[in-house]
């Protein structure tokens, strides 16, 4: 059974995944409108991504015989100065959930329940992938300038 305090922790961080879910699609959006097909269809996968993050957390909740708590979304920005920005904003936001989930992880460790510290282990490890895929695209923007744009675009069609 999973206490109440976990079962807290994890509703929070569904609500976390769903917003991120909304923030990837927004993102999506703005880059389609500005001709950049590429990196909306990845920030597309992004936001499928975290609703399979929310689905997961969910159903590990509900196996442990927990009730999941549909929350609130907060409404998502849907503009962006440039992709340099936006893209600063991708890691930066893969960042605090990179907090959010070793805060989850810690709670569990607090609370003695192992197959939650268990579940966790796959979202950490899989943060450090998403800080470092972001960050790589931040560092070729700013690397290369606002024209590597146009490569990375077309790279990020084929995810």
């Amino acid at each position: 059974m999973i206490s109440k305090k976990m079962q807290a922790a994890f509703n929070e961080q569904i609500t976390e995944e769903l917003y991120s879910s909304n923030i990837y699609m927004s993102m999506a959006y703005h880059m389609e409108g500005l001709g950049y097909e590429g990196c909306a269809h990845w920030l597309i996968k992004q936001s499928d991504e975290e609703l399979q993050h929310a689905r997961e957390m969910a159903s590990f909740v509900v196996s442990r015989g927990g009730k999941v708590e549909m929350r609130a979304i907060q409404a998502v920005k849907d503009e962006w100065k440039n992709p340099l920005q936006l893209f600063q904003a991708v890691y930066e936001h893969e960042c605090h959930i990179s907090q959010c989930i070793n805060d989850l992880l810690d709670k569990a460790r607090e609370e003695g329940d192992k197959a939650a510290e268990e579940f966790c282990w796959h979202f950490v490890r899989e943060q450090v992938e998403e800080e470092a895929t972001s960050g790589g695209i931040v560092d070729k923007l700013k690397n290369n300038g606002e024209g590597a744009i146009i490569l990375l675009d077309h790279v990020m069609a084929s995810r």
